[in-house]
């Protein structure tokens, strides 16, 4: 059987616009560009396994950063 999809991740207006911008940047080092663009997949409700195979990385980290976004906001993905 499988797991349910994670729930879809609250992302304010004010933190969407900013994760935005972010990703749009040609200078942001490419880690942090990882981190905005989970928690932008997140928020647009792509489940975590799906964003994983798009960006290359692993569910371990999708979670990660997901996880790390809710407790501590935009500051815990620099």
């Amino acid at each position: 059987m499988p797991l349910p999809h994670a729930p879809r991740l609250e992302v304010s207006d004010v933190d969407r616009k900013e994760l935005t911008s972010l990703s749009r940047q040609q200078s942001i080092p490419r880690g942090i560009l990882l981190h905005v663009n989970i928690v932008l997949g997140a928020a647009a409700g792509r489940a975590n396994r799906v964003l994983g195979r798009e960006l290359c990385t692993t569910l371990t980290t999708v979670l990660l950063w997901r996880n790390r976004y809710v407790a501590e906001g935009l500051a815990g993905l620099f």
